[in-house]
């Protein structure tokens, strides 16, 4: 199940940068998941260096937006697990990607 939620986020994530054009710039996470997510992210800022932010409870078919406006970083990395999870995920079971 899991897996889904990160699969799902990180899909949704790349679809929306692919799709953001000159006027209109942001990160946005979508669960298609049948369970609530959170959501953090994590970026090297040229102001503070590497920087997290989070979290975001996604509700299960809604979608989030975590950076609004200029997505100045060349990576970003999200990290998502189910709101269900009582602190936090095995190593074994966490997962990142890069967008």
């Amino acid at each position: 199940m899991f897996k889904r939620i990160v699969a799902a986020a990180a899909m949704l994530a790349a679809a929306s940068l692919a799709t953001a054009s000159a006027s209109f710039a942001g990160f946005k996470v979508c669960n298609k998941s049948n369970e609530r997510a959170s959501v953090s992210v994590g970026y090297n800022s040229s102001e503070y260096g590497w920087t997290s932010e989070g979290w975001w409870r996604v509700p299960v078919g809604d979608c989030v937006s975590i950076i609004s406006g200029e997505l100045n970083s060349r990576y970003y990395y999200l990290y998502c697990r189910p709101r269900s999870s009582a602190s936090s995920i095995p190593r074994t079971q966490a997962s990142s990607r890069t967008i």
